[in-house]
């Protein structure tokens, strides 16, 4: 990232496609999936399950809203 934003090798589109795009979504599935485990190692079945399906429906439901919020805007 830090080389993609300091040379000027790669189009400011693609720049942030890679920086923000790849690594913003690289670093949150790794938080998740790494909380999710350590949980699971701690024997918090009961968390996990409302850790997961809260972050897959929450994420759903947002989904949801910004699209109907985006067409009410067009």
């Amino acid at each position: 990232m830090r080389f993609l934003l300091g040379a000027n090798v790669a189009s400011p589109d693609l720049r942030a496609a890679l920086t923000i795009g790849f690594c913003g979504a690289f670093t949150t599935m790794s938080t998740f999936s790494y909380e999710t485990v350590a949980l699971l190692q701690d024997g918090e079945h009961l968390r996990v399950a409302g850790y997961v399906f809260g972050t897959l429906l929450g994420g759903v439901a947002a989904v949801l809203g910004g699209m109907a919020l985006g067409g009410r805007l067009l």
